[in-house]
Order: C-alpha cells, then structure tokens, then sequence
C-alpha cells in the first residue's frame, strides 16, 4: 500500500515538474531542448524579471478593475437584437470580458508565485555552499564576472568554473525529471 503511493507520489511530482517545464517553454522563460544546465542558467538570468513581471500584472489588473467599476455603474437599455447597451454605447457583456482577463492575470501571478517558490527552495538547497555568493552576484545581481576575479584576486576562469559547479548542483533541484532523462 505505501509502494503504491510513493509511486502515485512520484508520478504526480513528475506530472506537476511537466506543466511546469512546458509552462516556462511557453513563456520563452528556458528552450525546449536546452541541457538542464543551460535552462538553469536561463531560469536564473530571468528570474529578477520573472520577480519584476508581478508589478506590471497588478497594473494591469487594477487598470482593469477600474474599466470594470466605471463599466457596472452605467445602466443598461435594450436594442432591437436583445444586447444590454449603455447610454453611451458600451456593451456590458465587456464586464465579462474584463472578468475573464483579471482572472487571468491572477492566474499567471499565481502560476509566477509557484515558479518563484520553486526556485527559491531549489536554492534554498545550496545556500551553504561558500561560492553561492558568487552565482547570486552574477545572477541576481548582473555583477561582471571581470570585476568579481579581480576583487577575489583570482582567474575569471576560477569564476566561471565555481559558478559552474554550482549550476551543475542546482539544475538536479530544479529540473530532476529531465536531469535523469540526460543521465541515461
């Protein structure tokens, strides 16, 4: 019985990492066909404009709450073919439209809500490692690896080369289905 939903478990794990690879292959957020170390990378390099794209939602969404607000106080008429119409010629079925568009937005906050969660607890994984202030200053940060070298006295190569190591550990957090599927 415990097999059965460890296994049912896995499976889901599997199903809900899927919608979320296609989901960020939609956004144009990492490439189908990227090297999980590649899509890493990607996720990391956007996830400041993941975090960012948030604000502008709200925007969106207040706009259009107060399209909605100053649509529902205008009183409706009938014309000859049945369409609610308002004195100044809006069509109220735009409430529904307006509805359906805020739902939407509220959905993708959601949906980015998740992608953050989910990188960040990936993360949250290699904190501890001494270097990580390297990758959350490239990354995070848009600091020039150039610039970090000659703070830390060392080789840029020795940059790339510690920041690499911790992509390779990430990329197993945050995409564990497809790292399996290159490992065999």
């Amino acid at each position: 019985m415990q097999n059965e939903e460890q296994a049912e478990n896995k499976n889901l794990k599997k199903e809900i990492i899927d919608i979320m690879l296609n989901e960020l292959v939609r956004r144009k957020l990492i490439k189908k066909n990227n090297s999980t170390f590649d899509d890493t990378k990607h996720l990391l390099k956007n996830y400041a404009k993941l975090k960012h794209s948030k604000k502008g939602i709200n925007k969106q969404i207040k706009g259009l709450e107060n399209s909605k607000n100053s649509l529902s106080g205008l009183k409706p008429k009938f014309t000859k073919n049945n369409l609610e119409i308002n004195s100044n010629n809006v069509n109220l079925n735009d409430l529904d439209t307006i509805n359906k568009r805020i739902l939407d937005l509220k959905q993708d906050i959601e949906k980015i809500d998740n992608y953050l969660t989910f990188i960040e607890d990936a993360l949250e994984n290699i904190k501890e490692n001494p270097d990580y202030t390297l990758l959350e200053r490239i990354y995070f940060k848009n600091e020039d690896p150039k610039d970090l070298a000659i703070e830390k006295n060392c080789d840029e190569t020795t940059i790339y080369r510690k920041t690499n190591k911790l992509l390779n550990e990430l990329k197993v957090y945050i995409f564990p289905g497809k790292y399996i599927d290159e490992i065999n």
